[in-house]
This record gives C-alpha cells, sequence and structure tokens, in this order.
C-alpha cells in the first residue's frame, strides 16, 4: 500500500543520509549531531517515517541514538541498507 511505499522509500533516504553524514574517507566514522525534526526537514519526509526508520536501525543494533546524537555502530550493516550509488561514490 502507499503507506508502506512512503515508509520503504524514506527508510533508504534515511539510510543514505546517516551514511553520509557519518561517512570519512579515512575509515572513521563521525556522530552526527542532528534531531529528527532536522532530518525530516532536510529529507523532505515525515517526522514520524524518520522516527520509525530509526528505531528500525536502533533495533537491529546499526545505530544508537541520544538526544540529538547518532553515532553509528555497524556502518557496513547500514551501508547494506543505502543505495549503491550512496556507497560507490559517497561524494560525487
Amino acid at each position: 500500500d502507499a503507506a508502506h511505499q512512503r515508509y520503504n522509500n524514506t527508510f533508504l533516504k534515511v539510510c543514505n543520509f546517516l551514511f553520509l553524514m557519518a561517512y570519512d574517507s579515512r575509515d572513521h566514522i563521525r556522530p552526527i549531531t542532528i534531531s529528527q525534526e532536522n532530518i525530516a526537514d532536510t529529507l523532505g519526509v515525515g517526522r514520524n517515517h524518520v522516527t520509525k526508520s530509526l528505531s528500525r536501525l536502533r533495533q537491529e543494533k546499526i545505530i544508537r541514538l541520544r538526544r540529538c546524537h547518532i553515532e553509528i555502530a555497524d556502518i557496513d550493516r547500514l551501508a547494506d541498507y543505502c543505495s549503491l550509488e550512496t556507497v560507490d561514490n559517497p561524494f560525487l
């Protein structure tokens, strides 16, 4: 259904966004300081879908969440959810 499609699209956007925000070409993963509201605004999606996406990633132990702070616990597993364009050429 349409709601499920919007969630899947948002999940991909959130994963790509987190990967790009955290990725450092020196194999160092930066923590991300941003609110869920700002992620939603940046991606042009509903905050409720961002919250669901982040909750799923937290449950899968891919990220750790604190207020306005996201730490990537497993960049490789996050990359598995990203589009190939994001992972293969993160800064093109």
